[in-house]
Order: C-alpha cells, then structure tokens, then sequence
C-alpha cells in the first residue's frame, strides 16, 4: 500500500477512537469519490454547514462518507491538552512493539502526523497500528 493511502487508512481507522465536530480548516478524504477535500462551511438555510472543496482545485464534492485526515497541528494540539510529554512521543518514536507497522518512508508532515497519531491511540486507547488496523497493543 502505498504510504499515504496508509496513512489516510489510519485516520479512518482512528474515527471511533478521536472524533469531532468538523472545523474551517480540516482536512477529510471521502472512499467513495477517492478525494481529499478542505472543509469549508456555507450558509444553507441560515444554518452554518460543512462544504467540501478539492484540495488541488475549486470544484466543490458531494459525498456522505467523508472521515478526517488529521494535520500534525491537530494531533500536536491534543497531545498538549491531554498531557502527553514530548519525551513520551520520543520514547515511542523509536519503539518497536507500538510504532513498528507506522509507514516509515512517507514525507516529512505525513511521517509525524502518523508517529503522533499513533502516539495518542496508544496513551489514550493502548492500541497500535498492526499495517491495517488499530489493535491492542498485545496483538501488535
């Protein structure tokens, strides 16, 4: 599998362990139209409500399946608001039992957003990335 298909395979993965409301800058990747989208939000009937534009364009993409692609800059947020020290990312870093199935050779921000994000599955959840899903961290 190619490493950012990894990657986004671990965000939808990750959605019943780290859900939100969506926000103006988020990132959502949609299975059935294979297309990575920013959120925008529109006035529809004076209610505030998510759009979705192409990252490479301006052409807007309607789907129901949409699930988050967390950016470094979220799950470095989270890992500030739940207490997790930097020391703890750096001892997990190099772990072979948590971090070991983590794509390695993906680029730069993809690389530290899949090592933090597998960061706060194991300390929230104690799970591991196994190469196709989350599991406890004794089956990795």
């Amino acid at each position: 599998m190619d490493p950012v298909d990894e990657y986004i395979n671990m965000c939808f993965r990750a959605s019943p362990y780290l859900n939100r409301p969506l926000d103006f800058r988020d990132i959502v990747y949609s299975p059935s139209k294979q297309v990575l989208c920013r959120t925008l939000f529109k006035d529809i009937d004076g209610q505030l409500k998510p759009v979705f534009v192409k990252v490479d364009g301006m052409h807007f993409v309607e789907a129901s399946d949409f699930f988050l692609v967390w950016q470094g800059r979220q799950l470095k947020d989270m890992i500030s608001e739940s207490g997790i020290s930097y020391s703890r990312y750096t001892d997990l870093r190099d772990s072979t039992s948590v971090l070991d199935k983590v794509p390695k050779e993906i680029d730069g921000s993809f690389m530290e957003s899949a090592l933090l994000l597998a960061l706060i599955i194991h300390d929230q959840h104690g799970k591991a990335w196994n190469g196709e899903d989350w599991v406890d961290v004794e089956e990795a």
